[in-house]
């Protein structure tokens, strides 16, 4: 079910749903969340008959996956775990409305990688992402949250993902898995380094070069490889290493560094990983055939 629009924002005159960056999360959304959570009710707890006629867990799958999330995603104590099913729903209800961006992050990781609840509550969970407009996306092949800046670099990420993986560039693939990873543990210059490492990496496999320099400059000789992304590419690898592979300086002073450098970082990488294998290297196989 897509989101419903008022009429109000239909003709202009209230405005639809702001765009959020990483990092943020809009009021509305986390009343959204509330309210998807509320609707999750009667899969997370249930009431007693006669002599047990208290709140407890609607299941063992679902006692068993609160206590997951609320010892190992939130580090509480086990002890302190509230066994009737409803103190957990409370705290997961609270932190929703009041948590950290990256603490509800983590929280929503959690449920859609383990399908919990379970079945339709989760899709809701995946609509919701996308029609509040947040800053992230459930991509399901991949079991995580892709961070995005809009609807468009998410797919640009998607298809890098996927054009990764199914042209076996594993190395590729694996730095750009790492790259999200960071951004959604709050590490923008990790993040940042294995962004270009992911470029490198499609770089090195198709030309056997040891290095991203030198292999732009083979690609570009051999395979037509565009001056201008040529030069872009090589600006960008500038900000995070030297000519010879070592650290910038840059990313030695990583408290200048923001998620929304290591946003731009992953999402200008994915493109080009894309375009290299997309476009050049049926080109790079053509040429290696007999």
């Amino acid at each position: 079910m897509t989101r419903y629009v008022p009429y109000s924002e239909r003709v202009g005159a209230t405005p639809p749903p702001e765009r959020m960056q990483v990092g943020e999360l809009s009021d509305e959304l986390r009343r959204r969340l509330s309210n998807w959570w509320h609707r999750c009710s009667n899969r997370i707890y249930t009431h007693g008959t006669g002599y047990n006629c208290g709140y407890r867990f609607y299941d063992d799958r679902t006692h068993q996956g609160s206590q997951i999330c609320y010892t190992e995603i939130w580090g509480r104590y086990q002890a302190e775990f509230p066994e009737d099913g409803r103190g957990f729903f409370d705290q997961c209800d609270n932190l929703f409305r009041t948590g950290s961006y990256f603490d509800v992050m983590n929280t929503l990781h959690f449920f859609l990688e383990m399908n919990f609840p379970q079945g339709y509550l989760v899709e809701q969970l995946e609509r919701l992402l996308v029609d509040y407009n947040s800053p992230v996306t459930w991509n399901d092949k991949e079991k995580t949250l892709i961070p995005h800046s809009s609807p468009e670099e998410g797919q640009t990420i998607v298809r890098a993902l996927a054009s990764t993986k199914e042209g076996s560039f594993n190395g590729s693939h694996t730095h750009l898995m790492a790259s999200i990873d960071h951004i959604n543990c709050n590490n923008p210059a990790d993040s940042i380094r294995e962004s270009i490492h992911a470029v490198e990496s499609v770089c090195r496999q198709m030309t056997g070069e040891k290095t991203l320099g030198p292999a732009l400059s083979k690609l570009k000789k051999n395979h037509g490889l565009n001056e201008a992304l040529k030069q872009g590419m090589d600006k960008i690898y500038g900000f995070t290493n030297t000519a010879q592979g070592i650290r910038h300086p840059i990313l030695e002073k990583e408290e200048e560094l923001d998620l929304n450098d290591a946003q731009f970082m992953l999402g200008a990488c994915a493109a080009f990983c894309s375009y290299l294998i997309n476009k050049l290297a049926p080109a790079e196989k053509q040429s290696s055939e007999p």
